[in-house]
């Protein structure tokens, strides 16, 4: 566990070290784990760090089994997927930060649900209000000491106020 690429996709990325980034550092080695927004060394763009810590035979840390999930791809495939007009699908982080949408939104953040009710209105820049429920995606990790190691993601599905038949109900699963 030397921090070492020994397998990519990229084979530029073959040998690399890891060791620098601040998440090969704090990962719990016993929990999955995604990191926040960063820029790929090797992918040279923005991505997700996406981490699984390997043990071996007698439970030592050995390694990681790793993903990066490019940021842009992941807009695309956001906003291709919501074919509605009138809505919007976010990917948020753990303090509301959008990361991801199927559209551009006025507001760089949203305010999460700090009860178990996940349904919630926010006000844009032009002063429409729309309605939106939280799903928890992920949810982020932390070490024995109880410092966050990872961060949390939800998906967002918003509306526009006021609905085509009236009020909007949400029922959002998690």
């Amino acid at each position: 566990a030397d921090g070492r690429i020994r397998c990519a996709s990229n084979p530029e990325a073959i040998g690399g070290d890891i060791t620098h980034y601040p998440y090969w550092a704090q990962m719990p080695r016993t929990h999955f784990n995604v990191s926040k927004p960063l820029y790929g060394e090797f992918s040279k763009r923005e991505v997700l760090w996406a981490m699984l810590p390997v043990n071996g035979p007698d439970g030592e840390f050995e390694g990681v089994l790793s993903a990066s999930i490019d940021l842009a791809w992941l807009k695309r495939l956001i906003a291709t997927r919501n074919s509605r007009d009138d809505t919007i699908v976010l990917l948020v982080d753990g303090n509301g930060r959008v990361v991801a949408s199927s559209r551009p939104v006025s507001w760089s953040r949203i305010p999460l649900p700090t009860d178990s009710s996940n349904a919630r209105s926010v006000r844009d820049s032009q002063g429409q209000i729309w309605d939106y429920a939280v799903a928890p995606l992920h949810v982020g990790t932390a070490d024995l000491k109880g410092k966050a190691t990872g961060a949390s993601y939800n998906i967002i599905y918003a509306a526009p106020q006021p609905g085509v038949f009236g009020p909007r109900w949400w029922i959002a699963a998690s």
